[in-house]
């Protein structure tokens, strides 16, 4: 049987409050729970134990970026040949493309640019 050990980063920011990098929800801790932790009887930052390292620095914080989209729209070209659907979307939705209704004899061929040539 293979065992998997999953590898979390656990960064402590401040007193109290541990975040978990893999899942982005944080659990406030008691002083006691770190001090047990931590296995001393007083916290300071910096501290290494075991494979947790308490450092007091959020390391793993993004400060660029932020906010949110207000409206999605989806064109595409040529517009004959596809079907869009659920554009624009405002606030929730899901944007749809597919094949339209074509005219008779239409054929879809290729190779793009290519020529009927006579075989040597």
């Amino acid at each position: 049987m293979m065992r998997r050990r999953l590898l979390y980063w656990i960064t402590a920011l401040g007193l109290g409050t541990l975040i978990l990098a893999s899942t982005g929800y944080a659990q406030t801790l008691s002083q006691q729970v770190l001090n047990l932790l931590a296995r001393t009887n007083t916290w300071t930052a910096d501290q290494t134990f075991d494979n947790l390292t308490i450092t007091g620095v959020c390391t793993g914080c993004g400060g660029a970026g932020g906010g949110t989209v207000t409206s999605v729209a989806m064109t595409v070209a040529p517009a004959a040949i596809f079907d869009i659907g659920g554009t624009p979307i405002v606030g929730a939705g899901t944007l749809a493309l597919s094949l339209d209704t074509q005219a008779n004899n239409l054929a879809f061929m290729g190779p793009n640019g290519g020529g009927p040539s006579v075989p040597a």
